[in-house]
C-alpha cells in the first residue's frame, strides 16, 4: 500500500478575490463547510444600501426605522424611505437615505 503522505493532492480554491491552497482534501472540505454553515452576523454598508447576514428577525418596520434583532442586540436603521428590498431566510438588504445606525 503506497504511503499516502507522498500522494496528497493540492487544490486552489478561488474564494472572491483571495486564493486559499488547501494542503489536502480533508481540509478543502473543512473550508467549504465554514463557509455554507457560517452563521456569524454579518453587515455590509454600500452606500444607501445594507445588507445583514445571519439575524433573527425584524422586530420593527416603516419607511423611517427598521429594526434587526440577532442574539440579544438591536441594530436600529434610521431614515427616509426605506425599503427591505431582498428578504431571505438569513438575509435583508435595507435601502433608502440611510441617516443612522445604531448598535444595542
Amino acid at each position: 500500500m503506497k504511503n499516502t503522505k507522498f500522494f496528497r493532492i493540492f487544490f486552489v480554491f478561488f474564494f472572491y478575490k483571495n486564493i486559499y491552497f488547501i494542503g489536502d482534501s480533508m481540509s478543502l472540505i473543512n473550508v467549504f463547510r465554514s463557509y455554507l454553515l457560517d452563521e456569524e452576523f454579518k453587515i455590509t454598508i454600500i452606500e444607501n444600501k445594507i445588507d445583514i447576514v445571519n439575524y433573527d428577525e425584524i422586530g420593527h418596520f416603516d419607511s423611517n426605522k427598521v429594526i434587526i434583532r440577532y442574539k440579544d442586540k438591536r441594530l436600529i436603521i434610521k431614515g427616509n424611505n426605506l425599503v427591505v428590498s431582498r428578504l431571505l431566510v438569513d438575509e435583508v438588504l435595507v435601502t433608502g437615505n440611510i441617516k443612522n445606525i445604531e448598535f444595542i
